[in-house]
């Protein structure tokens, strides 16, 4: 966080795979004192390291999804009261990978029913807290669920809530996007934060 100050950011996304592991009240401190703010939170290592999905096979992991998800959007929550979060917009909470992939055996139509009855049952947290769901559209390669902007904006819609948009990230849209401009035209006021990379993930 020095060094990032130190070179001139006025933020910093957060990767938290647990947020009962980290000690936020230091969290906020640090940021704090360092004139930061946390536009999002990451969550996609909770998939990559425990597997928790709101598309699993198993209830109880989607179950432990969700609770992980509500967790850190009460992080996001304290975030913003210790002034550690964008004033107006509150932190974005990403549900990028932690959304997991269609299960053998099962309909993608399956998949997303869970997905919305997921989300759903975080919405209500979000918008107590003033945080947000960042639904990401990722490519075909890592999820077939929710790859382009008209998918995620679909979802969006399902879900309805003020408090779930999108996250955009040029170098997904660069595969699934015919036009990246005119996916961030159509997303509108339903874009609550951005990734920027090249074609090849690099800055």
């Amino acid at each position: 966080m020095a060094r990032i100050s130190g070179w001139g950011y006025n933020g910093v996304e957060l990767t938290i795979r647990d947020p009962r592991l980290i000690d936020v009240p230091e969290l906020c401190r640090m940021l704090v004192q360092r004139g930061l703010v946390v536009p999002a939170i990451g969550t996609g290592q909770a998939w990559v390291e425990e597997r928790l999905a709101l598309t699993a096979a198993d209830p109880g992991v989607r179950t432990a999804a969700v609770e992980r998800l509500l967790l850190q959007l009460a992080l996001a929550g304290q975030l913003r009261a210790a002034g550690a979060a964008p004033a107006d917009l509150g932190v974005a909470v990403i549900v990028g990978l932690i959304r997991g992939v269609t299960p053998s055996g099962k309909k993608p139509a399956w998949a997303l029913d869970c997905l919305v009855e997921g989300l759903r049952a975080c919405v209500p947290t979000a918008e107590a807290s003033g945080a947000r769901l960042a639904i990401e559209p990722v490519n075909r390669y890592e999820s077939d669920l929710i790859n382009t902007v008209a998918a995620g904006l679909a979802l969006v819609e399902r879900v309805g809530s003020p408090a779930v948009g999108l996250l955009l990230d040029t170098f997904h849209m660069n595969i699934e996007e015919p036009s990246i401009e005119g996916s961030i035209l159509r997303c509108g006021e339903r874009v609550l934060h951005v990734h920027v990379a090249d074609s090849n993930r690099w800055y």
